[in-house]
């Protein structure tokens, strides 16, 4: 029986005759077009999605000021002004994220730090919940994994030099109500010998009582019980992927992008309720000759071949409700302000009309199995 889902295309050239031979396709549905003022950039690192009020958020971080689009109208219906210094100030801003018009976060990694944010703009809350210099670890960067739910805070830690064996977890869960803090989830002993696998994000999902948690040199999908604290793992990876090869360079600039870029990993984890899957983003890795100088690739660029010698640098991995494999899309790629509707999923689309700076642009995508 053929089924459908919403998945996502990220460049022109993965409409190939490979993938047309894949046993899992993607289609483009619909391109939805946002006019953006003169004083907000195309850019903006602050998108995403608010299921209770159907709209798409952007945070403009020249001017402080949260844009708000209907996805249906696809109109622009409401501006909070927001406060950089002063009382009401947020100070630095590292990760935007807006749950409800009285429940918008404010997220300042270097100082541990979250500030909450009515819809009048002015300041709920802050609280630094997270210290580096009395033992905790830092909040991971890049693929932001920053979920509330049921007044608790979830988030995603990094390893700090100084961090407190007890406090040294994946996962930080920080309660509203009482104030209280707690860590969970240990790392694996390889991200805590190889300092190098610990730079880099790991991504998650929060449905129901379960956080499913994809590390970026890990197979597997780590499912963690919030209730009772079990711990299971199950395979979600792909034969193209190679085994991660520790880092022995001396830590010089060239010899550590060398290793990120021929290294291979998987990256964001999204869920599409309408269809009940998984989408789990991997890169495959360059082959990069020994005499060759790593800046000049890119971990998208066709300057080398992949670690499979061929072009396939990306690919989307497709699983269903109880994580069993429904198949790998090659040239697809999740980036951080991807998003699920109830029926759908959504990507910023870069390359449409890349010239216009007055416009925001996802795309609305279907994937056939």
């Amino acid at each position: 029986m053929k089924k459908y889902l919403f998945a996502l295309l990220i460049v022109a050239f993965s409409c190939n005759s490979k993938q047309q031979d894949s046993a899992v396709q993607i289609e483009l549905e619909e391109y939805y077009i946002f006019e953006l003022d003169s004083l907000t950039r195309r850019d903006s690192k602050h998108v995403g999605f608010v299921p209770s009020l159907n709209s798409i958020y952007l945070f403009n971080d020249n001017t402080y000021t949260i844009y708000f689009y209907d996805l249906e109208t696809k109109k622009n219906w409401k501006k909070i002004p927001l406060a950089k210094e002063g009382p009401d100030g947020l100070g630095r801003v590292d990760l935007f994220k807006v749950y409800s018009l009285d429940s918008i976060f404010s997220v300042n990694e270097i100082l541990g730090q979250v500030t909450r944010i009515s819809n009048e703009g002015t300041k709920i809350e802050k609280i630094r919940f997270l210290d580096m210099d009395n033992g905790d670890p830092a909040i991971q960067s890049g693929i932001s994994f920053f979920e509330f739910n049921k007044s608790k805070l979830y988030t995603l830690a990094r390893q700090t030099p100084n961090v407190l064996p007890l406090r040294n977890k994946i996962l930080l869960e920080y309660d509203f109500h009482s104030k209280e803090k707690t860590f969970e989830i240990e790392w694996p002993i390889e991200y805590i010998e190889d300092w190098m696998m610990a730079t880099k994000p790991s991504s998650a999902v929060i449905r129901g009582d379960k956080v499913y948690l994809s590390l970026p040199y890990n197979e597997n999908i780590l499912i963690y019980d919030l209730i009772d604290g079990n711990l299971e793992k199950k395979y979600a990876g792909s034969s193209k992927i190679k085994k991660y090869v520790p880092y022995s360079g001396d830590g010089d600039i060239q010899s550590r992008i060398r290793h990120s870029l021929e290294g291979a990993r998987y990256g964001k984890l999204v869920y599409e309720p309408s269809s009940k899957v998984f989408l789990r983003e991997a890169s495959v890795g360059l082959s990069i000759p020994l005499d060759a100088n790593p800046l000049l690739a890119t971990s998208e660029s066709g300057s080398f071949l992949s670690n499979n010698k061929d072009n396939v640098y990306v690919l989307t991995i497709v699983l269903d409700d109880s994580l069993n494999k429904i198949g790998e899309v090659p040239h697809q790629k999740l980036y951080q302000d991807a998003f699920c509707t109830d029926s759908a999923l959504f990507r910023r689309v870069v390359i449409y009309e890349k010239e216009n700076e007055d416009i925001l642009v996802f795309g609305k995508y279907k994937l056939k199995y």
